[in-house]
């Protein structure tokens, strides 16, 4: 495939203007309206009053309003701010995909919303928690992260490279130029 295919096959997986239809919830600062029955599970699958959200469009739309502060996940519009629960990370990461172009690797992981990350300084891989615990993540937009899922955590290694970062070998990968550890070797 060429370097101009390449690029275009990862446009298209990007959705150039995602970013820019996104709600401006950054804006917002309504009162606190209460706790609303919806559960995010570490699997990534969202329920409302103990039942699966069946339709991935209004999953979808709800995960354009998430925010988190303070420790906790609201849901907001300009009038509203519901409290929500989550297990972990409200998104999961998943089907790395890489290509080269020009030379430079690019990686990309889709979300269980259907958003398509590019790894890089929008969107890096991070570890995060202590020792053993630590997993990797990243970052999907504002301060809100994904859990890389398991099989995309493998599938990242097979692509992985080893770098001496502060005296320490690190397994990661590298996307638009930069290094993204995904854990210490």
């Amino acid at each position: 495939m060429s370097k101009s295919a390449d690029l275009n096959r990862l446009s298209e997986q990007l959705g150039a203007d995602f970013e820019a239809k996104l709600p401006p919830v950054e804006k917002w600062n309504p009162d606190f309206s209460g706790d609303i029955d919806i559960h995010i599970h570490a699997n990534g699958v969202w329920y409302f009053e103990g039942n699966p959200i069946a339709r991935q469009e209004l999953v979808n739309l709800f995960s354009s309003i998430l925010i988190f502060e303070d420790d906790e996940y609201y849901l907001v519009t300009p009038i509203e701010k519901w409290r929500i629960q989550v297990d972990g990370f409200p998104f999961v990461a998943s089907s790395p995909e890489s290509c080269d172009v020009g030379g430079v690797d690019f990686i990309v992981l889709k979300t269980n919303t259907d958003e398509a990350l590019l790894v890089g300084s929008d969107h890096p891989i991070a570890l995060y928690g202590e020792g053993e615990e630590r997993v990797p993540v990243i970052t999907v937009r504002r301060n809100l992260l994904a859990l890389v899922s398991r099989p995309a955590y493998y599938q990242l290694v097979e692509l992985a490279s080893a770098q001496i970062i502060d005296g320490e070998e690190h397994l990661g990968v590298f996307s638009q130029g930069q290094f993204y550890s995904l854990g210490i070797v």
